[in-house]
């Protein structure tokens, strides 16, 4: 499950995290200038940076995700591989082994027949 974002893609939750973040400080010093109390301030700032921390948040969970399925997917990958080995190791074993076993099996039908 490859993805092929483009850095534009990718950067988006990014642009708009600074965005919120820039209209946070501008509200928080409109709000001082007009009103002077903290209190306006600190519901322009909560209104607008939690929003901002979790947009980062999600930008850094996704990223440590896609990591994650990257490695499963190599691992799984491997698996695969190591799977197939194997099943041609037993195919081959098996192939060496039929000769043998085929003469063995046909000697005592043989030597059943004969009475021996």
């Amino acid at each position: 499950m490859e993805r092929n974002n483009t850095p534009k893609e990718r950067d988006r939750p990014v642009t708009a995290g600074l965005v919120l973040l820039a209209s946070t400080v501008s509200l928080v010093v409109t709000a001082l200038i007009t009103s002077g109390t903290a209190h306006i301030a600190s519901i322009v700032v909560l209104g607008f940076l939690v929003p901002t921390v979790a947009i980062v948040t999600s930008v850094i969970e996704r990223r440590r995700v896609t990591r994650r399925i990257a490695v499963l997917e190599a691992d799984l990958q491997s698996e695969r591989e190591s799977g197939q080995r194997l099943n041609r190791l037993f195919a081959r074993f098996t192939d060496e082994l039929r000769a043998p076993l085929t003469a063995v099996y046909e000697l005592s039908h043989h030597l059943e027949d004969a009475g021996i």
